[in-house]
């Protein structure tokens, strides 16, 4: 059962050189084929306490993320009695020799070596946040430290630095690696490469198994897998599926080989990746499309676009092939923007329009792979290997189109999609960097100084301690009390000035959430991004919590010193438990806003009754929270509206029309749009305003940028409602709904008695899975 234990580290580790070399190991053979470090103490010569022996192996994550550290706590014979195992590893910036008490993140688990056992595991996720330069961990036994257990090893460029060419995970590490731009033969078994995709985008995951926990494959924008691994993971690896179905929901994107010639395994995928909902019908979005331009665009906005054969591609959208497999409707062919191949250039040159000179003419095409889109993410379908390039297109089978063009330009092409957001521009942020955004999520009403309050005492404290006391004392003929009477009345209002700023803002804690939550009713799933900030007048001891399934990021103001100078750490600590995590220190502080990317899915109860068997539509409420705005769309398109549905409400909707849901939603996302306050944010001249005075754009520390997974999202869930995409971008589907609220639906909060000011929370739901 765990125990608490004290914020500090608890017992002072000595790093000599003798420590270290006894604590840094060689590494086996196996283990550097595959880059998996072990550490094994006691070393020789060592004797534990408590006659235990520990073996710590992990795999170097280099990028930002969640590494997976496996520890196993062996005895020479059976326990007498049940045993308490903590382990504490400390991840730091730094270097050997600096202060042994100081860290930049610590991360606790317990376990207990039952009795009559010989041998406990345990595996740690630990979230990685910045470059370690060094890393130790500390074992107790029964509350008690072992030191012959415990280590250190110095760490070296293993933080994030991308890398050009993906190595796989396992077995030909030692190979030199194929790049696409310059060819893609292989040997049959071996693993693709990406041209420009480095380990921190892309993961292969035939050779190894599936993780339990996704957040082991969040660091990554793409998973390689083929449809027999999925099949293999569906009967053999349940939980490793789930974790991978979770990342995909979050907007991963999940490379599926082999999916048969002529695609006859996707009935075996969709299955697996539990893909369920109504696909977007594209025929009834062009409909929409022209209805919703007719209402709410200017000529400007509607004119037609020059298409690849010089007609107008407006023309061209309204005759949308229908999907390429009528059982699959949610799947459609990619596409892919490629120049135009020199077996067509003489025609095409004398058809198209004339290019700007050393510009070569492109066009959107077909590809050979298939798309669709699950949650927040996209799964693609090859019919073989994903360098296994077709020589005729899928959709006209004429030997000579675009998708004939040379090998380079197809996998360049394919990397570009692939590469669209690196993990800086999916998540908005880097955690170990200011965010230059960071300002524009406050909470409102807290943390800011009550000028214009302090104007007025100063203003009173002035007329009171001079005329006034003046002339009151003149009266009495007791003006030498002055002396006295001032600094009284100066450390009076000093005083009041203090109390009035503390009290102003109180001792509890206030949050500002901004989340979009997808739920699929049907599975029982759900997915979320969030952006949380917190302010406490005074920290709560416990810190904040949340599930053990959820990822957190920190997010840094831009003018953070400590993260630009490793020698001032962050000390943030984590304890884990069975199905919490929680952040006990260095997370959040007093009279201070503390700001959190936070990433979860699971199962979720949350959910949106609807019946909408009759002439009308009626909802009930089960989302657990009010909604401001309740917007359902049903199996023929049409909307219906409600507005102030309570917790648990049941309600019958009003018809409504696309024009007034495309002015109500984009409104409600228009008003509460992050926003700078005044004298903080980027001014016209390119010049970034900060607490610290205006630094220019180029030349400031911040790798973040305003273009986040969650900001795009909303934009384009907004832009489905309008009817300007084409269906493979959010969930929004016949069968869906879209509820607008103050109040998290499944967001996860870090406290329970956070109050929540000026909140916006976007959830949408599938609730009619029933296909055509």
């Amino acid at each position: 059962m765990p125990h608490p234990l004290p914020a500090t580290p608890r017992c002072r580790t000595t790093l000599s050189v003798a420590a270290v070399t006894a604590a840094v190991l060689a590494l086996s053979a196996s283990g550097a084929a595959a880059q998996e470090v072990t550490f094994i103490t006691p070393v020789a010569g060592v004797t534990s306490i408590n006659g235990l022996r520990a073996t710590l192996t992990y795999e170097p994550l280099e990028q930002f993320g969640y590494q997976r550290l496996n520890l196993r706590v062996e005895a020479a014979k059976p326990a007498n009695a049940d045993r308490q195992i903590t382990v504490r590893f400390y991840g730091d910036r730094g270097v050997l020799g600096q202060d042994s008490d100081r860290y930049d993140t610590a991360v606790e688990q317990d376990a207990e070596l039952p009795a009559g056992a010989k041998r406990v595991e345990l595996a740690l996720t630990v979230p990685k946040l910045h470059d370690w330069g060094i890393i130790r961990w500390e074992l107790w036994v029964d509350g008690v430290r072992d030191p012959a257990l415990s280590g250190v090893r110095p760490q070296s460029n293993l933080g994030g630095g991308p890398r050009i060419e993906l190595f796989a995970p396992q077995g030909l590490r030692d190979q030199r690696p194929i790049n696409f731009y310059r060819g893609v033969t292989r040997e049959r078994g071996s693993e693709p490469y990406f041209g420009g995709l480095g380990p921190e985008l892309v993961a292969v995951l035939d050779s190894e198994p599936l993780p339990s926990d996704w957040r082991l494959l969040e660091s990554y924008h793409a998973v390689v897998v083929s449809a027999e691994k999925l099949a293999d993971a569906a009967e053999q690896d349940p939980a490793g599926l789930a974790a991978l179905q979770r990342w995909l929901c979050l907007g991963g994107r999940l490379l599926v080989e082999d999916a048969g010639d002529d695609f006859e395994r996707l009935d075996r995928i969709d299955q697996m990746l539990a893909q369920s909902a109504q696909p977007f019908d594209k025929q009834l979005a062009r409909v929409q499309q022209d209805e919703v331009r007719d209402q709410t665009a200017t000529k400007e906005e509607i004119a037609p676009r020059p298409g690849a054969d010089g007609q107008d591609e407006q023309d061209e959208l309204a005759d949308e092939a229908p999907p390429p497999f009528s059982e699959h409707p949610a799947w459609r062919w990619g596409r892919l923007l490629l120049p135009v191949n020199a077996v067509d250039q003489e025609a095409s040159e004398a058809e198209a329009p004339s290019e700007p000179r050393g510009r070569r003419r492109r066009v959107e095409t077909d590809a050979w792979f298939l798309e669709c889109p699950i949650g927040f993410g996209v799964a693609t379908a090859f019919p073989g290997r994903i360098d296994d390039l077709p020589q005729q297109s899928p959709t006209t089978g004429r030997q000579g189109d675009p998708l004939a063009a040379s090998p380079r330009w197809l996998m360049r092409s394919v990397s570009r999609r692939l590469a669209q957001m690196d993990w800086r521009e999916r998540h908005g942020m880097v955690p170990n960097r200011g965010a230059a955004e960071f300002a524009n999520w406050l909470v409102p009403g807290v943390g800011a100084a009550p000028v214009d309050a302090f104007r007025w005492m100063i203003t009173l404290f002035v007329l009171l301690v001079g005329p006034a006391s003046f002339f009151f004392l003149r009266a009495y003929h007791r003006t030498q009390l002055m002396a006295l009477t001032a600094p009284l009345a100066a450390a009076a209002f000093t005083l009041g000035l203090f109390a009035y700023a503390t009290l102003s803002d109180g001792i509890g804690l206030r949050v500002r959430s901004r989340s979009l939550t997808f739920i699929d009713q049907h599975s029982q799933q759900a997915c979320s991004w969030s952006r949380q900030s917190y302010y406490a007048g005074l920290a709560p001891a416990e810190g904040l919590t949340f599930p053990r399934s959820a990822a957190v990021y920190p997010t840094l103001p831009p003018w953070d010193m400590a993260s630009r100078d490793p020698s001032n750490p962050y000390m943030r600590e984590v304890l884990l438990s069975d199905n919490t995590q929680q952040l006990s220190r260095g997370w959040l502080a007093s009279r201070d806003t503390s700001q959190l990317l936070v990433l979860d899915g699971g199962p979720a109860t949350a959910r949106l009754e609807v019946d909408a068997t009759g002439d009308g539509v009626r909802a009930v409420n089960r989302l657990g929270v009010e909604l401001d705005q309740l917007l359902v769309l049903d199996r023929e398109a049409r909307w219906w509206v409600s507005s102030g549905l309570d917790s648990g409400a049941e309600v019958e909707l009003e018809p409504t029309t696309r024009r007034d849901v495309v002015e109500l939603v984009r409104n409600a996302f228009f008003e509460t749009a992050p926003s700078f306050p005044v004298g903080i944010g980027a001014d016209d001249s390119g010049r970034q305003n900060t607490l610290l005075g205006p630094v220019r754009a180029r030349d400031r520390r911040s790798n973040s940028t305003p273009d986040s997974f969650l900001e795009g999202r909303l934009a384009m869930l907004l832009s489905d409602i309008e009817g300007r995409n084409d269906g493979l971008t959010a969930a929004l589907k016949p069968g869906s709904y879209l509820a607008l609220s103050s109040k998290s639906t499944c967001a996860p909060i870090g406290h329970a008695d956070a109050r929540e000011l000026g909140s916006f929370h976007v959830t949408v739901g599938v609730w009619e899975a029933t296909r055509p």
